[in-house]
This record gives C-alpha cells, structure tokens and sequence, in this order.
C-alpha cells in the first residue's frame, strides 16, 4: 500500500540554508546538472558524508524514525543519500523515480509564498489507492486519510518533510 506521510519540523532552517550557500561546490556542474529539470541546482547526492550536513543528516534520520516508528511496524528509516536542490525562478523538477531506495523525502526550507496553483509535489497515484498521513498539531496525531485520484498534488510549506514510497 503507498503511503505519503506529511509533517513539520522546528528546524533552524536559516542555519541550513548558511549551509547549502556555504556547500563548496555550489553551482558546480555535476552528474545531476543534465538530469533534465530545469532552472534547478542539484548537489551531489553524499551529503550524508559532508562535515557540514552530517548533523542535519543525523537529526533528520532521528526525527523520521521518531514520528514514524508506529506508522512503519518499527521498522527503522536510514539516510542512504542526502543532497539539496535549489529551484530557481520558474524552475520546475521532471517526474522521476528512486529506484533505490524504499522511501523518498523531501524538506522544504523555504517555499514561496505565491504558490500558484500549478505549483507543489506532484505525485503520482498509479494504483489510485494511495494513504496519505498528515501529522496535526492540535491532535498530536497522524491523521489518515485515502486518496483515490491518479494525481496528487501537494502544497508545502516551509518546514514540511514530505516522505514517500519512492516508486
């Protein structure tokens, strides 16, 4: 059964972003620079290994475990590979897929605000049977919910961490 699970996190993401401006290959051309998106900026995908994000990994790893522990039987979630991306003005992310790895995740530190309504994570429900957990701070709960259509299209906001299968 997919699943989609939808929370925020109180990180300092202005330390973060320090980060990310301060990475020594910003901007750099890499293997992910043709990847077909486009107006983006992809990192090298080892940033789990950097000295400036190992912290940011270990933490995230630590929350996605915390929260999720009941949802997942248990089962612990690793960081396997970190990277940032940097959308630009009008920059738009292709459909893609992780072969490797189970699960997907991404964290927005920082999200426009003139979201239009073309804008978000796009994911695709080829089995139109997808769970969707959404964590909400009045109840201090995941809150389920089913969608059934072939596409969803989520809004983020600053903050959020969005993991997915990653099919």
């Amino acid at each position: 059964q997919p699943k989609v699970f939808i929370f925020n996190l109180n990180y300092d993401t202005e330390k973060i972003i320090r980060a990310i401006y301060n990475y020594d290959n910003l901007n750099v051309d890499n293997k992910y620079s043709d990847d077909g998106h486009s107006n983006v900026f992809q990192s090298e995908h080892d940033l789990e290994k950097h000295k400036d994000f190992i912290g940011i990994s270990k933490n995230l790893e630590f929350d996605i475990n915390y929260k999720l522990k009941n949802l997942l039987n248990y089962q612990l979630l690793k960081i396997i590979k970190l990277w940032f991306v940097i959308t630009k003005n009008l920059g738009v992310i292709k459909k893609h897929s992780h072969f490797d790895s189970d699960f997907s995740g991404v964290f927005y530190l920082k999200v426009d605000k003139n979201n239009n309504s073309e804008n978000g994570l796009r994911i695709y429900n080829y089995l139109e049977n997808i769970e969707i957990y959404e964590f909400s701070k009045e109840h201090q709960k995941f809150i389920k919910s089913i969608n059934k259509d072939q596409t969803i299209l989520l809004k983020p906001k600053n903050n959020d961490l969005i993991i997915f299968n990653s099919y």
